[in-house]
This record gives structure tokens, C-alpha cells and sequence, in this order.
């Protein structure tokens, strides 16, 4: 794989935007050509292209839409203000919608802590908004309670090659889809690692690229690189790795979702409680002591796991470090074998008791289509803008998304690490892996009452009668 060097500030929040139910609900029944219109991880990033790549294939999906719709206001519940915020890219798509389609859209400003059961109580006062977003702080399954079956509006082609069917796949139930998101979206991301390219280069010693490239990029690999720098110079700090980001790319995670049967299970194994102490040894080790993709680009460590959006985030003059970085995939166990692209769960969804889901249906297609966006300001216009689309273009087999977080919520946690404080503390009664055990299956039920109770709904509400071919 090329050696990609960061030029840019790059883009990929997560936005999810809900279509809900009211007006014609149809269920969409999937035909047996759909493909998810995605490739495996590839051994090299493509070159650049002067644009975005387009999944309009020379037709208009906005063509047959119904007079009615025309005019309407869609009402977006966000707590981002993509109007005055520079880091946002939302500004270009909400200033043209009504020009390019057709429709007019609105913010409606809900606080992101509470997001959910605000959007609860603004659908029992009447003043439903109409699109939402599912995302790692009001995550899925806890959305189910205000999505509505995207499936059942009349404006969503499911059969698009447009929309990522793997991650559509870890929102479906029995059939009905409940959240969106596009290939190449402006709001995805996925975990990547950062490396300083002048440590390697100038001190003779083999980049993770290059380990990459020749099919050895392995954890032992990864210690390897961290070893051989810290040879040279002792003082530069290692790497930055989260626990999660090396669980995650094993496949390893505390609340597993399987997609096939639509239910949640306990990821706690013996399996992973190795690759944990895994972890915990390389910590020990020294091998783990980097602070900060900061300190990556200043020099001071020598790679770090962080997700593509994170670079805009630096506090840098993307000009001065942009030779400097490094970019590439997170190692695996094994030789020739890729690791899981550890991808971000931010969807969009209707809100059920929407007044305009329809509509709703045709903002979040005409949100999520990256042509609708001057991305030349966000992503790089280089090598680094194809890595983004290499990784977030995955089928789900390649992929894994963490439901540690809505787990956590579900039993009033505040966030995924409670659970490996209970877990490490010595001072509770009981061994801590029982404790962890019987605290996720626990999160298990709560997780499994949300999507049995998102079916009970839907069966009550929709009716299953007409079934449309796409």
C-alpha cells in the first residue's frame, strides 16, 4: 500500500437522520440482486480523482417526486449548527436543498445529553421533528424508540447502489430498516493508524506501511516498529492504542450485535479476557505510552490509532505537517490477513409521528449524497480522501461497530469504560470476570427488550400488506 501523507483537514462526522411514519408506508422487499456494492480492504489505496465518486448513474432520484412534497419543510433535530460552524459541512446542502430538489429543511435544536427522550416528548406535544441522528452519544438500539421503518415511505430506493448495505444490515429488524447511511458519506468515519513518517525514514527502520504493503503487518509487527524506535531514541513515546481499538479490530467487544437474527449477546469470552491481558502487557511493557495524535504530528511519539475525522481536530497548520504523517490500517493477528476496520455506528433515521416522513425520505438522500457537498475544504483532495473511501466501503463481514456505549446507557452507565471498572475492581465481592459476566448479560436483556419492542410496535402500527419491488 502507498504511503499516504496527510494534506488536509479530513472530514467524517457521523449524522443520522430518522424517516418515520405517517402518510404512505410501503414495505420495501428487498430483490435478490441487492448487493451491498462494497469491497473487501484492499492491498493498495487508489490514486487520486478529481471528485467524489458518483452513485447517480446518470438518472435523478428526486425525479417522481410527488407534487405534494414539493415546497414542504423538513425538520432535521440536531444539536450541531452546520450554518457557523467550520468544522461542520453541513452548510452547502442545507443552503441548496430547496433549490436542487425541491424542498426546504430546517435545524430543529435538541441538546445532544437527552436527545432521545426529547424527541419523545416533543412527538406526544404534536411538534415531531421529522430526520434524526444515531450516533455514538444517542446510539442504536436506544434510537429505536423514536425510528420509525424507513422501508415503509414511499421517496427511499433501498436498492441504490448509493446506500451501505453493511451498515443498513446492523439497523434492519425482521426486514424493516430503520437507519441510513451512504458509501463514501460525509458522515462516517472509521479507525485508522497514524505514524510519524520521519521517524521511520530517517532512522532506517521499516514503516507500518511498509510491513503493509509486504503482508506482515501483525501486532507483533506493530511491537516490532515500537521496539526498533525506541532502540534509537528512548525518549519518543511509543504508541497511542485504546483498549477498544485493539479489541475491536480482533473482533472482540462486550455487547455483540449480530445482524442476522437481529439480537444482542455477551461478548465476554475467555477470548476476550486474553486479548485484554494482551493489551494490559503491552502497557506494561512501555510499548503503549503515547499521549495524543498531537504528539504524533510534533514528533514526539510514533504512531497512534485515532479515528479520520480526528485530523481536523488537530491543532495544526495542516501545511506544516502535511509530509509528516502517515496513514494506515490497524495490524492483524495473522500474516496476509487484514485486521476489522473498526467503522463509527452514525446513521439517520425518520421519527416516528413525522408529519412530512416522505419528505423526510428525500432530505436524507439528497443529506447523505457526497456530491451534495464542497468536500475539496473538508477532505483531502488527495490520496487520503481514497483511504476514506477504501474504509468506510466495506461489507459488514469486514467490519465491526462497537455497541459497547448504548450497552452502557442501558443500565445508566455513564460510558463503555464503567464496565471494565467493574471488571478491575479488586474490591467487590465475586471474581471480576463474573462480575463483568453478569453485568453484560444484564445490558444483553436491555439491549434485546429495545429491538423486541421496536417489533411489537412496527407490527402494530404498519400494516404488511402492500410490498413493493425495488
Amino acid at each position: 500500500m502507498k504511503t499516504i501523507r496527510i494534506i488536509s483537514f479530513i472530514i467524517a462526522i457521523g449524522l443520522t437522520v430518522c424517516l418515520c411514519a405517517c402518510a404512505s408506508y410501503q414495505k420495501h422487499k428487498p430483490s435478490s440482486s441487492d448487493s451491498n456494492n462494497s469491497s473487501a480492504v484492499s492491498s493498495a489505496v487508489s490514486e487520486p480523482t478529481a471528485s467524489v465518486p458518483s452513485h447517480n448513474h446518470g438518472f435523478d432520484p428526486y425525479e417522481n417526486m410527488p407534487a405534494e412534497i414539493k415546497g414542504v419543510t423538513v425538520r432535521f433535530a440536531t444539536w450541531e449548527d452546520h450554518y457557523t460552524k467550520i468544522n461542520y459541512v453541513g452548510e452547502k446542502p442545507m443552503a441548496n436543498i430547496y433549490d436542487d430538489i425541491g424542498i426546504k429543511a430546517e435545524y430543529v435544536d435538541i441538546p445532544e445529553a437527552g436527545y432521545v427522550d426529547s424527541i419523545i416528548r416533543m412527538v406526544a406535544s404534536g411538534d415531531a421533528p421529522d430526520v434524526f441522528k444515531s450516533g455514538s452519544k444517542n446510539p442504536f438500539p436506544l434510537t429505536l424508540d423514536i425510528a420509525a421503518p424507513i422501508n415503509r415511505v414511499s421517496s427511499i430506493n433501498l436498492n441504490e447502489p448509493i446506500w451501505d448495505q453493511s451498515m443498513i444490515e446492523t439497523a434492519t429488524i425482521d426486514g424493516d430498516v430503520y437507519l441510513l447511511n451512504t458509501i463514501g458519506s460525509p458522515w462516517s468515519s472509521c479507525v485508522v493508524l497514524y505514524y510519524n513518517l520521519p521517524i521511520f525514514e530517517e532512522n532506517g527502520i521499516k514503516s507500518p506501511a511498509e510491513y503493509y504493503e509486504d503482508g506482515t503487518w501483525t501486532w507483533e509487527s506493530f511491537k516490532k516498529c515500537i521496539k526498533d524506535v525506541k532502540a534509537v531514541n528512548p525518549e519518543i513515546q511509543g504508541a497511542m492504542l485504546k483498549r477498544d481499538h485493539y479489541l475491536n479490530s480482533k473482533g472482540f467487544g462486550l455487547l455483540q450485535f449480530n445482524h442476522n437474527s437481529s439480537t444482542f449477546s455477551s461478548g465476554v469470552t475467555n477470548k476476550l479476557f486474553a486479548a485484554h491481558n494482551e493489551y494490559k502487557k503491552m502497557q506494561s511493557d512501555g510499548l503503549l505510552d503515547g499521549e495524543s495524535l498531537v504528539s504524533v504530528i510534533n514528533g514526539e511519539c510514533a504512531m497512534a490509532a485515532s479515528t479520520l475525522e480526528v485530523m481536523k481536530f488537530a491543532p495544526i497548520k495542516a501545511s506544516e505537517y502535511h509530509d509528516d504523517i502517515g496513514v494506515t490500517y490497524l495490524p492483524s493477528d495473522t500474516e496476509g490477513k487484514n485486521s476489522l476496520v473498526i467503522s463509527d455506528h452514525t446513521m439517520f433515521g425518520i421519527v416516528e409521528g413525522a408529519k412530512n416522513p416522505d419528505a423526510a425520505g428525500y432530505f436524507i438522500r439528497y443529506w447523505l449524497d457526497s456530491q451534495n457537498y464542497d468536500l475539496t475544504k473538508h477532505i483531502y483532495n488527495i490520496k487520503e480522501g481514497n483511504f476514506y473511501y477504501e474504509n468506510t466501503n466495506h461489507v459488514s463481514g469486514d467490519k465491526f461497530f462497537n455497541f459497547d456505549d448504548a450497552g452502557a446507557k442501558l443500565v445508566n452507565m455513564h460510558s463503555k469504560e464503567d464496565f471494565w471498572s467493574v471488571y478491575n475492581d479488586m474490591h467487590t465481592s465475586g471474581s471480576p470476570a463474573t462480575n463483568l459476566t453478569n453485568l453484560l448479560t444484564e445490558v444483553k436483556e436491555a439491549a434485546n427488550k429495545k429491538i423486541n419492542d421496536r417489533r411489537y410496535t412496527t407490527a402494530t402500527k404498519y400494516p404488511d400488506d402492500v410490498i413493493v419491488e425495488q
